[in-house]
């Protein structure tokens, strides 16, 4: 259900979040992706 919005990446490590939000986004830019180290938590990459 989450993978049809644009600002969710389900398969996207943190150093990977924050080069695509620094690349590609600008300020007050955002993705969510789930946690790599608590399973069923989610983060949030914001810049």
């Amino acid at each position: 259900m989450l993978k049809q919005f644009r600002w969710f990446h389900p398969n996207i490590w943190g150093i990977d979040a924050e080069s695509l939000l620094m690349e590609r986004g600008f300020d007050g830019s955002f993705l969510a992706r789930p946690s790599m180290s608590n399973q069923g938590d989610f983060t949030l990459s914001v810049r």
